[in-house]
């Protein structure tokens, strides 16, 4: 299917977080898998701290790692030759240091491997008054594909990475949605769509959208895209809004959560795809309801989701948020043409042969 030459014939799948309930990821993913697919005698190899049996069926092709081995003693038994960190914002502060000390702590492992790449990855602007706390992990690395032009520049003007060592591609998510809705056209079951993660947003922000769900006439659909419970994401923040028996919100929106657990690729993304209007606070919210040919806006909780909307040329506001702007978002929120889709996903499947070639 694709024309990808001299790639590893081992990879290992070098971030730890497949199986923790976020859909994008899972899209990140299966658009990867998709491109090597048509490749001959390659062996995956995932590893998780989370419970991957999720990920077992969504994707047979990888080998799961038992998360109590010594993933150390693995990699060092099998003879992987590829370390690949594939899709997601690695270098990014929005919501904690997590990812930046987790790969700080794999730096040592990571040297192992003959080859050492990102596919297709994000990079928020906010890391820039903090850059000395990556410039160790981005060195550490061969090759890197980024998931748009604004984390290359990133790379390339603030932290000094190579411009040969560097490739503009998009995000992987496009591949997998290309071919999970192709030839299908959803009914549309609600008006608008709702998909809020409360992580970079205030009580004020929260009691905006909580007044706008309220005083809409329709019922509106509030999509979980991550299926963990954390107050700060959308299944919390649902909750909170609903903390009294008596509150409208029971009678105005509802939660609906996709799956995980078991669901298809296509039964993660269809809650999000059955809606007239999707407003977003998170990026992969915003490729879902594009794809699906929703009318699409987008609430910037973090730089990356502004700069998705840019790319996508969709109506976007900043936080705090304020009554007009919702207002604003639902009346302008706009389809994306297809030849942008089709064009991004071939950007996707072009970062992916960059990185992976030797």
């Amino acid at each position: 299917m694709y024309n990808i030459k001299n790639v590893p014939k081992s990879i290992f799948l070098g971030f730890d977080f497949y199986g923790s309930g976020n859909i994008g990821d899972d899209l990140m993913l299966d658009g990867f898998l998709r491109v090597i697919s048509s490749l001959k005698n390659i062996k995956i190899f995932g590893f998780s701290n989370w419970n991957v049996k999720s990920q077992s069926l969504r994707f047979p092709s990888v080998n799961w790692i038992n998360k109590n081995q010594n993933i150390i003693d693995f990699i060092n038994d099998s003879e992987i030759e590829c370390w690949a960190g594939v899709g997601d914002t690695p270098f990014q502060l929005t919501i904690g240091d997590w990812f930046k000390n987790y790969l700080n702590s794999q730096l040592e492992t990571i040297k192992k491997f003959s080859q050492k790449i990102m596919i297709n990855i994000g990079v928020e602007n906010e890391i820039c008054s903090n850059l000395n706390q990556f410039r160790n992990i981005v060195c550490s690395f061969e090759k890197i594909s980024t998931r748009d032009q604004q984390s290359s520049v990133i790379l390339s003007k603030i932290m000094d990475f190579s411009k040969q060592k560097l490739y503009s591609g998009a995000d992987l998510a496009n591949i997998s949605l290309f071919y999970t809705l192709n030839g299908k056209n959803v009914e549309k079951k609600y008006e608008t769509c709702l998909i809020i993660c409360a992580d970079t947003m205030t009580k004020d922000d929260i009691e905006i959208i909580k007044n706008y769900i309220i005083n809409k006439k329709e019922k509106v659909a509030f999509v979980a895209c991550e299926t963990r419970e954390s107050k700060i994401f959308e299944i919390g923040v649902y909750k909170n809004f609903s903390m009294f028996h008596f509150s409208e919100i029971y009678r105005k929106a509802d939660l609906i959560v996709p799956h995980y657990s078991d669901g298809s690729i296509y039964d993660l993304i269809y809650p999000i795809c059955a809606n007239e209007i999707v407003i977003s606070t998170r990026y992969h919210g915003l490729l879902i309801a594009a794809w699906a040919g929703c009318k699409v806006g987008a609430i910037a909780r973090s730089s990356k989701v502004k700069t998705l909307a840019n790319v996508l040329n969709v109506p976007c506001v900043d936080l705090p948020l304020t009554r007009k702007k919702m207002e604003y978002l639902e009346s302008n929120a706009s389809k994306v043409s297809q030849s942008l889709l089709f064009n991004l996903k071939q950007q996707a499947v072009d970062g992916v042969n960059y990185a992976l070639q030797k």
